[in-house]
């Protein structure tokens, strides 16, 4: 399985590249094999990414939406958008750790 991440952190108005974004996923999905989208869910460009996957599921049933948190607040609720929650740590993600430049 291919997977791609979507990590940003800032609150900045990414809503001007909401269909950019989407068409990179598209392309991903359709041309790169992309099944599984993880977002670490921590501003406004990993909930716009969250969602737009979500959307996609329409088009695209098989692709998963995973959040990925270092850490888990008290009283978390998944928001609904989210298949599963994976907490990052080496031993348990599915690929090796690696930073991309």
């Amino acid at each position: 399985m291919v997977s791609a991440t979507f990590f940003g952190h800032r609150n900045f108005d990414y809503s001007p590249y909401r269909h950019k974004i989407r068409a990179i996923m598209t392309d991903l999905i359709q041309n790169h094999g992309v099944e599984e989208f993880l977002s670490g869910f921590r501003g406004n460009f990993d909930k716009l990414c969250a969602e737009t996957v979500f959307d996609l599921k329409s088009r695209f049933p098989a692709v998963k939406n995973i959040m990925v948190l270092s850490y888990l607040a008290p009283r978390f609720v998944l928001p609904k958008f989210f298949i599963c929650l994976k907490k990052a740590s080496p031993r348990n993600l599915p690929f090796p750790i690696r930073t991309v430049r």
